[in-house]
C-alpha cells in the first residue's frame, strides 16, 4: 500500500513527467529562435530586440500586478474545497483588473518610447521597436493568467503549451517564411501575432477546462485578491528587476551589442533550471492543498525528493556549460563567443537555484508573500549594488558576476527562510533520499 507520501510524489512525477516533456519542446524552440536570432541580427540587432522586449516585459508584470500568482493560490484552494462560485469569480476578476492596468501600461509606455530609447539607453533604433513591441503586453498579460488558472486546476499540459510553447513554436514555424525579410520590425510583429494568438488560445482552453463554472455566478472579494497579488506583485517587479537589471546597466554603460552576448548567455544557461519550472507547475497546487490539511510533514518530503530529482536532471546541462563554454556559445555566431565565461558564471547561479528547491514557491503558497517579498527586494538591491560597481569596469563579466550573486543569495535566504518559518529543509539532499 502506498504511503501518502508515495501518493503526492506519484502525482508530482506524472504531472512534473508530462510538463519536463512540454517544457522540453518550449525551451528547444526558443533555444532554435535564438539561435536563430542571433545568427541573422547578429549581437547588436538582437541586443536591440532583447530591450525592446525587456521594456515590455516589465509593463506587464506591472499590468498583471501580482494576479497570476494569486489567482493561481486563491483558484487552487477553492477548487479543492470545489468552491465553484469563488473560482469564477477569481477568474473574472484578475482578469478584468489586469486588462485595464495594462491598457494603461500599454498606452504610457507606447507615449515614453522616444524618450527610453534617446534618454535613457541612447539607441535611436530602439523607439520603434519599443513602440511596436508594446502592443503585446495586454495579451502577454492575460495569457500569463490564462497560464496560471489551467495551473490551479491542475491542467498542466494546457498551462505549459500556453506560457513554455506555443509563442516559440508559432514564432519558429512564422519565421521560415520570412527568412529572407529579416529585420527588428519583422520579428516584433512576429512575437505580437504570436502572443495574441496564445492569448485566444488561452480562453479557449480555460473554457473547456472550467466547465464546472459555466453555470455557476462568480463571487470573490476583490480585498481579499489584492491582499495577495499585492506582495506578490513587488515579489515578481523585483525579480524581474533582478532578471533584466544587467540588461538595463549593460544598455546604459555597454552597447547593445554587449547587450546582446550576455541575453543570448543568460537565456541559454537558464536551460539549467528550466527542470525547476517544470516540477514547479504541478509542485505547486500540491503544496498549496498540503498546507491548507496542516500536512507540513508531507510538504517537506515531497519537496526534498522533488529538489533532489531536479537535480540528478539538470547536473549534464551543467557539466556541459561548465565545460564547453566556447562551443555552446559559439554556436550563436562568432560576436558571441567572447561570452563563454558569461555562460558559465550564469549557469553557476543557475544551478544554486535548482539546489535549493521550490523554495519560493512553498512560500507563496503557505501564504508567506510578504516574506518572500522581502528576500527578493534584498535579492534585487544586492544585484544592483553590485551591477553599479562591475558593470562599468569589467563590462561583460561583471555582469555575470553580479547577476549570480544575486541569483545565489535569493536562492540561499529563501532556503533558510522556508526552514525557519516551517520547519523544511527543501534543498538537495536534505535529510532523505530520492
Amino acid at each position: 500500500m502506498l504511503s501518502k507520501l508515495d501518493i503526492h510524489m506519484k502525482e508530482i512525477l506524472h504531472g512534473a513527467t508530462l510538463a519536463f516533456i512540454i517544457k522540453v519542446i518550449g525551451t528547444g524552440a526558443a533555444f532554435l529562435f535564438n539561435l536563430l536570432l542571433a545568427r541573422v541580427l547578429g549581437a547588436d540587432g538582437a541586443g536591440i530586440y532583447y530591450l525592446a522586449l525587456m521594456v515590455t516585459t516589465i509593463g506587464s508584470v506591472i499590468g498583471r500586478f501580482g494576479l497570476d500568482n494569486a489567482m493561481l493560490r486563491h483558484i487552487s484552494a477553492n477548487a479543492s474545497d470545489e468552491n465553484w462560485r469563488a473560482v469564477k469569480g477569481v477568474y473574472r476578476l484578475g482578469l478584468l483588473i489586469s486588462m485595464v492596468l495594462s491598457l494603461i501600461v500599454t498606452i504610457a509606455i507606447y507615449l515614453a518610447a522616444p524618450w527610453i530609447a534617446n534618454y535613457v539607453f541612447e539607441t535611436a533604433e530602439l523607439e520603434t521597436a519599443i513602440k511596436w513591441m508594446s502592443l503585446a503586453i495586454i495579451p502577454f498579460s492575460l495569457l500569463n493568467l490564462q497560464a496560471q488558472s489551467l495551473m490551479a486546476l491542475k491542467k498542466i499540459k494546457d498551462s505549459q503549451f500556453i506560457q513554455s510553447v506555443s509563442i516559440p513554436v508559432m514564432m519558429l514555424l512564422v519565421i521560415f517564411f520570412l527568412a529572407n525579410n529579416w529585420d527588428i520590425v519583422n520579428v516584433i510583429w512576429i512575437y505580437n501575432i504570436a502572443v495574441i494568438s496564445t492569448a485566444l488560445l488561452g480562453f479557449w482552453l480555460w473554457r473547456r477546462a472550467g466547465y464546472k463554472v459555466r453555470d455557476v455566478e462568480g463571487s470573490f472579494s476583490a480585498k481579499i485578491l489584492f491582499q495577495s497579488s499585492i506582495p506578490l506583485f513587488w515579489v515578481s517587479l523585483f525579480i524581474l528587476l533582478s532578471y533584466w537589471s544587467a540588461t538595463i546597466a549593460l544598455g546604459i554603460w555597454g552597447t547593445s551589442e554587449d547587450v546582446g552576448v550576455y541575453n543570448v548567455a543568460a537565456r541559454t544557461a537558464a536551460l539549467v533550471s528550466f527542470v525547476l519550472v517544470a516540477v514547479n507547475s504541478i509542485a505547486a497546487p500540491k503544496f498549496s492543498a498540503l498546507y491548507m490539511q496542516g500536512d507540513i510533514c508531507n510538504l517537506g518530503a515531497t519537496a526534498v525528493r522533488t529538489t533532489n530529482l531536479m537535480v540528478v536532471v539538470a547536473s549534464p546541462v551543467l557539466l556541459v556549460f561548465f565545460i564547453f563554454p566556447t562551443w555552446v556559445m559559439g554556436l550563436f555566431g562568432e560576436d558571441f563567443i567572447h561570452g563563454a565565461y558569461v555562460l558559465s558564471i550564469i549557469a553557476f547561479g543557475q544551478a544554486i537555484n535548482v539546489a535549493t528547491g521550490s523554495v519560493g514557491v512553498i512560500l507563496t503558497m503557505s501564504g508567506k508573500e510578504k516574506v518572500l517579498r522581502n528576500i527578493v527586494a534584498l535579492s534585487a538591491v544586492l544585484n544592483i549594488v553590485f551591477l553599479i560597481f562591475l558593470v562599468p569596469s569589467y563590462g561583460l563579466i561583471g555582469a555575470a558576476v553580479a547577476t549570480s550573486l544575486g541569483m545565489v543569495a535569493l536562492s540561499l535566504v529563501a532556503a533558510w527562510y522556508v526552514y525557519k518559518l516551517l520547519g523544511i529543509k527543501a534543498y538537495c539532499m536534505a535529510s532523505l533520499r530520492l
